[in-house]
């Protein structure tokens, strides 16, 4: 079947069929119209005229930058960004006061932060390390100590009321995870494959005090610096009398890890651990006593609180545990805040006050938790 393609345009004549199809096949010219004498040039040279000024005015912005940029000096840009602190995917490890009230935090990315207001405002120090700090301590306003992954330890010397931090290694590939502090620069550090690190000059060089151990050691605290107990994996616990040259191990009262280890200034001891491990010492910790679990969350750091002269533990799930010096098996234990559920690894007692690093970081005031407010570097 045929199919006709038909248009509703008028037909075409032949006439002018056949004078189309000339022109198409070059039989007809198409003249074009002359040119009407008189004003002929004067649109040719207006085009001309506005072609040169268009090419004209792209250069003539240019160099008038150029003179304005010479002749006046533009003041800086200041406070332009400022990188917030403390924000929620920062997870500080450790905490500390120094004795005149200072806080530092120790966390991520070779992050130190201090604080003189109780932590309305922090400054932000370099380290020049990218490490992740596992603990920060402070012997005097004027010596912190922080140690974490790889090895890595920043010093930090307050000179002139501005701090300044030097990267240093204890010349091993270890994971530092504990601290402690005592006396003129004496340090002791703790970490995987049984690592227990000596320094006598505020953190400046280190030597190793006991041979390589398949143990993580994970909390260490002196008395004096003479006498130390190091906690650690299934149940460890390790003392020394002479500041660490030697080291006497107890026999296991439990094979669950010990996470930190804290004295007072008088002897009395209190290790924890996980689901809620707590054992007691009053002798300087030549002896140890396993109290039932306080909690079935894990505890993971201690503190004894010298202003209302009791122990202070935080760990997983925002718990807080408390007892008294006086009566250690008497132990509370409650959240920082009602559906607070985060973890905190790391706490210090100053003033009445308890300061905590972990998930969330903040402080704890007549039984008030806030959490520390992002600010803006100093």
């Amino acid at each position: 079947m045929n199919h006709r393609y038909t248009s509703s345009s008028q037909p075409v004549s032949d006439r002018a069929y056949m004078h189309a199809m000339r022109i198409a096949q070059g039989a007809t010219k198409v003249h074009p119209q002359p040119e009407i004498q008189g004003d002929s040039d004067t649109p040719s040279l207006l085009r001309k005229t506005m072609r040169i000024f268009s090419a004209i005015i792209p250069w003539a912005v240019l160099l008038s930058i150029a003179v304005i940029s010479l002749t006046l000096k533009m003041p800086p840009v200041q406070n332009e960004v400022n990188p917030k602190l403390l924000t929620p995917r920062d997870k500080f490890l450790d905490i500390t006061v120094a004795p005149g009230g200072e806080l530092f935090l120790s966390g991520p990315n070779g992050q130190i932060l201090s604080s003189v207001d109780q932590g309305a405002k922090w400054i932000l120090h370099s380290t020049g390390l990218d490490v992740r700090f596992q603990s920060i301590k402070a012997w005097d306003m004027k010596h912190v100590l922080a140690v974490g992954n790889g090895g890595m330890v920043a010093t930090g010397l307050n000179q002139q009321d501005k701090w300044e931090f030097h990267p240093v290694s204890v010349g091993e590939q270890t994971k530092l995870i504990g601290l402690a502090v005592k006396g003129e620069g004496h340090a002791w550090a703790v970490g995987d494959m049984g690592g227990i690190f000596y320094s006598p000059d505020y953190g400046s060089t280190w030597q190793r005090l006991r041979p390589v151990e398949d143990v993580t050691l994970n909390g260490v605290d002196f008395i004096n610096s003479s006498t130390g107990v190091v906690v650690g994996e299934f149940g460890t616990i390790l003392r020394t009398t002479d500041g660490g040259k030697t080291w006497s191990a107890y026999e296991k009262t439990t094979d669950l890890t010990l996470l930190d280890v804290a004295f007072t200034p008088a002897g009395k001891g209190v290790i924890v651990g996980q689901l809620g491990t707590v054992l007691i010492s009053d002798d300087a910790g030549a002896s140890w006593q396993k109290l039932p679990s306080i909690t079935q969350e894990h505890l993971l750091d201690v503190e004894w609180d010298a202003t209302h002269d009791n122990w202070v533990v935080v760990g997983n799930k925002g718990v807080i545990c408390q007892a008294p010096t006086s009566q250690p098996v008497a132990w509370t234990t409650e959240r920082l805040a009602d559906g607070e559920l985060t973890w905190h690894t790391g706490i210090a007692a100053h003033d009445g006050a308890f300061y905590v690093a972990g998930e969330t970081s903040g402080v704890s005031r007549n039984g008030r938790y806030s959490p520390f407010q992002a600010q803006a570097v100093r």
